[in-house]
């Protein structure tokens, strides 16, 4: 299941950090990611070159969830928490081409994506989901929200714990009891009930058109199965030079077939 393959390995980054302090998020990303692909084929994750990032988008990877209804697209930074630190320096984070949370915001709302943070955690904070889940390491939040959290008001100290109260375990996303067939539930509910977001909603990050990277890489993952890679792998790595602006792409299908 998607929901157990996420579970677990947030689970793996939760205590990997807790064990080794100073591990960076770019290995974050990039072994939980690969985890999760490894426990359910339906996960996919591609890695690129990070070298563009700062300049382009201040985006670790792209990420899209395709439902039978709809699918969703968002653009993730991915921050690592540490305890009793003042975060407030990583969230105000900035390079000669500015501040890395406006890039973030401004490039994915300029190609219809959701903004989020992943956050990368080792300890048990409060979060928005109303059940009390612990030992996460992943936790996303929607940017526009921390945006307006941190910079509206004078500086301050930012905790984990603040960070976390804004976010949900990313096992939510695929485990929560809104987003339940059996009980009638979709993800549209689970994203208007945590995130405000609805398909009518601006910058909600639903479409109902997959790019042509994404389409390979999912015929990618079929001709896999078939040991059919030679041709269709040319293809997949030809729609992914337009991808240079982020480090990564994660497709999750949760499509029921």
């Amino acid at each position: 299941m998607i929901c157990q393959a996420i579970k677990d390995s947030s689970a793996e980054v939760f205590n990997w950090i807790s064990k080794q302090k100073e591990v960076g998020e770019e290995s974050i990303t990039d072994w939980s990611l690969y985890n999760a692909n490894r426990l359910d084929g339906r996960i996919q994750y591609h890695q690129f070159n990070r070298y563009e990032e700062g300049k382009y988008t201040g985006a670790d990877f792209e990420l899209w969830i395709l439902t039978n209804s709809i699918y969703f697209k968002a653009r993730v930074q991915a921050k690592r928490l540490r305890p009793q630190k003042d975060l407030y320096p990583s969230i105000a984070h900035s390079n000669r081409h500015g501040l890395q949370i406006d890039k973030l915001i401004t490039d994915a709302s300029r190609g219809g994506f959701r903004p989020l943070y992943a956050f990368y955690n080792s300890e048990n904070h409060k979060s928005k989901c109303q059940l009390d889940i612990k030992n996460e390491g992943i936790y996303l939040a929607d940017a526009f929200k921390i945006q307006s959290n941190i910079f509206s008001v004078a500086k301050r100290n930012i905790s984990s714990a603040h960070l976390i109260s804004m976010s949900l375990p990313f096992s939510c996303w695929f485990c929560c009891q809104l987003y339940n067939p059996e009980n009638n539930g979709t993800f549209e509910d689970f994203l208007k009930r945590y995130y405000l977001l609805t398909p009518k909603a601006e910058l909600n990050g639903f479409t109902n058109d997959l790019p042509n990277y994404v389409k390979e890489s999912l015929r990618f993952s079929e001709k896999q199965k078939d040991g059919i890679t030679q041709n269709i792998e040319y293809d997949l790595q030809r729609e992914f030079r337009i991808l240079r602006e982020v480090n990564g792409l994660l497709i999750i299908d949760n499509r029921k077939k």
